[in-house]
């Protein structure tokens, strides 16, 4: 069990196989410059940008404090202490944890040994590419499940936006574009009772261009004036978004990290390469995950 996704440095595994051929890719460690090479393609995966890493060491599943409404209420409760009276509790942590079993993606492909004969590197990008977008998009599929079925319990707040249509100009009124309400929604959660901080908005990629519009086109920008970064994932449905404090979100155990297996077909003459993880994720901060949908009307 790791408390990684890839528990290794993969940036130096590189430094000294500039040149490797296809076969030494295959076989260096039993796969471990594959698995590199799809950790570091990865890097953008939801599920290791949204969650903190998990310290827990008992597998099987992710057992965890999920924060409630009493206890957000308790926060600013404190009052001065006379002599003899007892402090003010503000937190008092669930008794009855919550549990998240682990869920196992991953996927395979493979390559001929004439390929590898060939040193065929295209064959080798495309393997690295399918392997790497397969585990990628199940893992973000993970987690946007998660959020899901917490806005469905009503667990995590919801916001709504302008509808972002691409109409913005630079005679717009930041507080009438997606972007204004946006911004608006972040200085909300640093007013609330946990004081987020919002660092992190995830939406599709087509939405995402538009809202880079407005900010061009308005002068202000997410990172560099509110600290919020923007990334993406094809995952989400249209017109919706997740702004998120990802230091409060939730926690990810890893109970296989990032492994990758090497099979020798011989009765075909190809190598199967899988690759997989293990992963259980869970919100222990439903008010660190802002829903955002964007249907408003403009000028709303």
């Amino acid at each position: 069990m790791s408390t990684n996704f890839y528990p290794h440095d993969y940036n130096g595994i590189f430094d000294n196989v500039p040149e490797v051929t296809f076969d030494r890719f295959l076989r260096v460690d039993d796969g471990e410059i594959i698995s590199a090479e799809i950790a570091q393609r990865s890097e953008d995966a939801l599920i290791r940008n949204v969650f903190r890493e998990s310290q827990q060491t008992i597998p099987g599943a992710l057992f965890y404090n999920q924060l409630t409404q009493d206890q957000l209420d308790s926060i600013g409760q404190a009052a001065e202490r006379k002599p003899g009276e007892e402090f003010a509790l503000v937190f008092t942590p669930e008794r009855d944890l919550k549990s998240e079993e682990v869920h196992q993606f991953g996927a395979k492909s493979e390559v001929t040994n004439e390929q590898i004969k060939r040193n065929d590197k295209d064959a080798l990008n495309r393997l690295l590419d399918f392997l790497t977008l397969t585990i990628v998009r199940k893992l973000d599929d993970y987690v946007l499940d998660i959020f899901t079925k917490a806005d469905a319990a009503g667990l995590t707040p919801k916001s709504a936006v302008p509808v972002l249509d691409g109409t913005t100009s630079r005679d717009t009124a930041p507080s009438a574009t997606s972007l204004g309400h946006l911004i608006e929604h972040i200085a909300l959660g640093q007013e609330g009772n946990l004081a987020l901080n919002y660092n992190m908005l995830i939406m599709r990629p087509t939405d995402a261009a538009k809202l880079r519009v407005e900010e061009r086109v308005t002068g202000l920008s997410l990172l560099d004036d509110f600290g919020v970064e923007l990334r993406t994932s094809r995952s989400l449905t249209e017109k919706s978004a997740y702004l998120i404090d990802t230091n409060r979100a939730g926690e990810v155990l890893w109970e296989d990290p990032l492994t990758t297996e090497v099979i020798d077909e011989k009765l075909r003459h190809v190598q199967v390469v899988q690759a997989w993880a293990t992963p259980a994720a869970a919100i222990t901060t439903p008010s660190a995950i802002n829903k955002i949908t964007f249907n408003m009307p403009r000028g709303a």
